[in-house]
C-alpha cells in the first residue's frame, strides 16, 4: 500500500447530518477556526446534490487522514466530530466522510479512538483525538454501510509476478541509432466463471518511464486480477472472493501475495465511458506480511499449469466451503514457530480433510444414534462414581466416529507409490502412525509416554505436511504425475530431513 497523507474537512453522516458550503462572501464573518473549516469545504468546487447549501458551519471537524505502510489515521480530529466522542469509549463513529483540499471525497469506516488531548483554543473547539481507521474509500461518500456496493473489484498485488515468473519479458530491439520499441509480452489471460455468479480474470499493471539526461529505461510489471458480476454486490463479498483466490495462490505457491492496489467500481462495465473509480484501502490489507522468495522453489510453479489455471480456480471455489477450512489450517501449521502447536494443528487439519472426504463412522450414525448408543449407555454399571459414568457416557458418544488412527491410515493409502511419500508405504505406515497418533495424544493430554520430539518431530511434520498437500492437490484435478513433481519440489524447500 502507498503512503498518502490528506487534509481536509471530516463529520459523520449518521449524527451531523449534511455539511454545509459557504460561500466566499461568507468567509470574513466567520471566527479562525470557522474560516479554516469553511474554507476546506469551500475548495470542493461544485457542490454535490447530497450536499445542501446553508448559512452556518456547525457540522463539520477538521483533521489528517494518514494511509502509511502499517496503519490507517485520522490524527488531530477536532471540531463537533472530536467533541462528541466521549473520553471513555474507545469505539469511535462507524462511518465518517470528508472532503479533502484537492477535492476527493473520502468514506472512512470503523473508527477506534487511540488518544485524546485539549487543545489551548479560545474558542468552542478544544478537544482533538487521533482516531485508527479500519477502511477508508477515495472517490465516493457513502451515507451507510449498506449503500458501499459495485460490480467490479480490480485488485493489483506486491508481488504475485514472483509467482507468475515468467510472464514479465520485456524486449527493446534497436529500429535506429536512437528508436527503440518497447514491448511487454505477458502469458495468454485466464477467466473463470464462478458458480456463484462472479467472474475472475487476470489482470496486470506495467509502466515505462525513461529519461533523457542520463539514458535510462525503467519498467515495472505488476500482476493482479479483476473480479466482476453483473449485480451490485457488497464489499464483504467481493472481499471475500478475492481472499479466497489469494488462499490458493498462497497454498500452490506458498509465497503468501499481498495487496498493492484495490479499485472499485460500480457501473458494468463498457456500457459508459464514465465509470469512476473508488480506490480502497483495509488495514487487513496494509497489515499483511510482505514476503521475499525465490520463484524457483515454488512447489507448484505457475508455468506448469498456466494453462489449466482457469480451471484450477473454477474447482477451488467449487470446494471452497470443503477446503477454505482444511488449507487454512495446513497454511497456519506452516506459520507456527512451536513444533508442537504446528503438529496438532496438522493433525486437525488431516482429521477435518478426512471427515470432509471420506466415510468415518463404522455404522450407520441414525443406526448408532438410535440403537447402539442407548444399549452401551445402559451397560454402565450403576456402582461407579456419577463423574466417571458422565466421563464414559461422553466417550461413547464419539465412539462410532473413526479414531485418529484409522483416519491416517487411510489417508496414507490413498498417496502415490513414490518414493517421495516412502514414509507412508505399507511396510513404514503402521510404525509412522503409530508415533504420530501416540505424539498427539501424548501433547493432547500432557503424559509423559515415549512420543516425537526434536528432529524426529520436525520430520514428522513435514511428511504429514506433504501427504495432505498432495491429497488437495488431488481434489483439485492434479494427475499423479503433477502431484508428485510438486510434492518433491516441497520437500526441498523444507531442508534435509534427518531419519
Amino acid at each position: 500500500m502507498k503512503s498518502t497523507q490528506v487534509q481536509g474537512v471530516w463529520w459523520d453522516p449518521g449524527a451531523a447530518g449534511q455539511i454545509p458550503l459557504l460561500g466566499s462572501s461568507e468567509l470574513s464573518a466567520l471566527s479562525p477556526e470557522e474560516e479554516l473549516v469553511a474554507a476546506f469545504s469551500a475548495t470542493n468546487g461544485v457542490a454535490e446534490s447530497a450536499i445542501q447549501v446553508e448559512s452556518n458551519n456547525q457540522s463539520a471537524s477538521h483533521g489528517a487522514l494518514e494511509i502509511s505502510d502499517s496503519e490507517i489515521t485520522i490524527s488531530s480530529l477536532w471540531g463537533p466530530l472530536a467533541n462528541n466522542i466521549r473520553i471513555d469509549s474507545i469505539r469511535g463513529p462507524n462511518l465518517i466522510v470528508g472532503n479533502a483540499i484537492s477535492g476527493e471525497s473520502y468514506t472512512c469506516c470503523h473508527s477506534i479512538c487511540v488518544g485524546q488531548t485539549n487543545r489551548p483554543l479560545q474558542h468552542v473547539f478544544s478537544k482533538t483525538v487521533d482516531l485508527n481507521i479500519e477502511r477508508v474509500f477515495r472517490g465516493r461518500r457513502f451515507t451507510s454501510e449498506n449503500d458501499i456496493q459495485f460490480r467490479r473489484m480490480e485488485v493489483v498485488y506486491s508481488n504475485l509476478h514472483a509467482w507468475t515468473y515468467h510472464m514479465t519479458r520485456v524486449y527493446i530491439p534497436s529500429n535506429s541509432e536512437n528508436a527503440y520499441n518497447i514491448v511487454h509480452r505477458v502469458n495468454p489471460e485466464w477467466v473463470s466463471n464462478l458458480t456463484n455468479g462472479f467472474v475472475i480474470a487476470s489482470r496486470h499493471s506495467a509502466t515505462v518511464k525513461q529519461t533523457t539526461s542520463n539514458p535510462m529505461i525503467a519498467f515495472s510489471h505488476l500482476d493482479g486480477i479483476s473480479i466482476k458480476h453483473t449485480d451490485l454486490k457488497s464489499l464483504e463479498e467481493f472481499e471475500s472472493v478475492e481472499y479466497t483466490f489469494r488462499t490458493l495462490v498462497n497454498f500452490l505457491g506458498e509465497c503468501y501475495i499481498s495487496i498493492d492496489t484495490c479499485n472499485f467500481h460500480e457501473l458494468v462495465e463498457g456500457v459508459s465511458p464514465f465509470d469512476p473509480s473508488v480506490e480502497y484501502w483495509s488495514r487487513k490489507y496494509i497489515l499483511q506480511s510482505r514476503l521475499s522468495y525465490d520463484p524457483t522453489t515454488n512447489p507448484v510453479q505457475y508455468s506448469s499449469i498456466s494453462t489449466t489455471f482457469q480451471n484450477i480456480v473454477e474447482r477451488w471455489f467449487e470446494l471452497q466451503s470443503s477446503l477454505e477450512p482444511i488449507v487454512n489450517l495446513y497454511l497456519q501449521s506452516q506459520e507456527n514457530s512451536y513444533l508442537d502447536n504446528s503438529f496438532i494443528t496438522l493433525m486437525q487439519a488431516l482429521e477435518s480433510y478426512h471427515r470432509t472426504f471420506h466415510d468415518g463412522i463404522y455404522i450407520e450414525q441414525d443406526h448408532y444414534d438410535s440403537e447402539t448408543y442407548p444399549r452401551l449407555t445402559n451397560a454402565i454399571p450403576q456402582t461407579l462414581p456419577d463423574p466417571l459414568r458422565q466421563k464414559l457416557r461422553n466417550t461413547l458418544r464419539y465412539a462410532n466416529e473413526y479414531s485418529l488412527r484409522r483416519r491416517l491410515t487411510d489417508l496414507a493409502i490413498l498417496l502415490p507409490n513414490h518414493q517421495v511419500f516412502s514414509r507412508f508405504s505399507t511396510a513404514r505406515a503402521s510404525a509412522f502412525i503409530g508415533e504420530t497418533v501416540d505424539t498427539r495424544n501424548a501433547i493432547t493430554h500432557q503424559l509423559s509416554t515415549d512420543r516425537l520430539t526434536g528432529a524426529r518431530l520436525y520430520n514428522a511434520i513435514a511428511h504429514w505436511r506433504e501427504a495432505l498437500f498432495a491429497l488437495i492437490l488431488e481434489q483439485l484435478g492434479f494427475n499423479e504425475s503433477a502431484i508428485v513433481q510438486a510434492t518433491i519440489r516441497l520437500n526441498s524447500v523444507r531442508g534435509s530431513t534427518i531419519s
